[in-house]
C-alpha cells in the first residue's frame, strides 16, 4: 500500500473525482480475512476498516485501491491466491438477484455489450471502451485511468474478477487476460466459444 500511495501525485488525496462503490472493498474484506492495524495507515484508509461505509456509498478510487492493497499486504497471501479470491468476490457479487439475472441469462456478446454501463455503476473515472468481433468471438476492452491510480495487480485482479461473469454468460471456454498494463490503463483480451 505504501508504494502505491507514494506513486500518486497527492497520496491518499489523489484524484477525488474518481470513485468506486464501497461494496467492492466490503466484499473483498469479507472474503480475505486479515489482521489490519488501522492505526498504521493514513486516516482515510484506516477509517474504511474502522467504520466501513454502506455498500452503495461512493468512496474515492484511491482509497478503495489502497484499502484493497492493505488487505493484500496484511493477508500475506501470494498473488496467484489473491487472483483466485478475485474470482470468489465476483461470484459472490454475481449471486445477488440483480447480477444473477444479468449474467446467467445472457450471451457473452450481450454481456460485453452492456459491460461498460454496468462498470459505471461501480466505478466512475475509469472508462471502458469495448470493441467486439462477434464473428471470431473475441473482444478487446480498453480501460483508461489517471496516472498510477491503478497498478498491474489491480489490472490482474480485474481480469480475474471478470472471468466468472463471462463463464456464467454461457460462454464456452471463455478467457479474459491482461494484454497490456501501463500506469494509465490496461488492455484486456476476451475470447469465448
Amino acid at each position: 500500500m505504501g508504494m502505491y500511495l507514494r506513486a500518486l501525485p497527492d497520496g491518499v488525496d489523489s484524484y477525488p473525482e474518481c470513485v468506486a462503490k464501497a461494496s467492492l472493498f466490503r466484499l473483498t474484506s469479507e472474503i480475505l480475512s486479515a489482521d489490519i492495524d488501522a492505526t498504521r495507515m493514513p486516516e482515510a484508509i484506516g477509517d474504511l476498516f474502522r467504520h466501513p461505509p454502506p455498500n452503495n456509498t461512493w468512496i474515492p478510487e484511491a482509497h478503495s485501491v489502497a484499502a484493497h492493497l492493505a488487505l493484500f499486504d496484511a493477508s500475506g497471501v501470494r498473488e496467484a491466491t489473491l487472483l483466485g479470491m478475485a474470482e470468489d468476490v465476483s461470484r459472490k457479487m454475481a449471486s445477488s438477484p440483480m447480477y444473477r439475472v444479468l449474467a446467467y441469462f445472457t450471451s457473452p456478446e450481450r454481456l460485453l455489450k452492456g459491460a461498460a454501463k454496468r462498470w459505471e455503476a461501480l466505478h466512475q473515472g475509469l472508462p471502458l471502451n469495448i470493441e467486439m468481433d462477434n464473428e471470431n468471438k473475441t473482444a478487446r476492452i480498453e480501460m483508461t485511468h489517471a496516472p498510477n491510480l491503478w497498478n498491474s495487480l489491480a489490472h490482474d485482479w480485474t481480469a480475474a474478477s471478470w472471468g466468472p461473469l463471462l463463464t456464467m454468460s454461457r460462454a464456452q471456454r471463455g478467457t479474459i487476460v491482461v494484454r497490456r498494463s501501463t500506469p494509465t490503463g490496461a488492455t484486456f483480451d476476451v475470447r469465448w466459444e
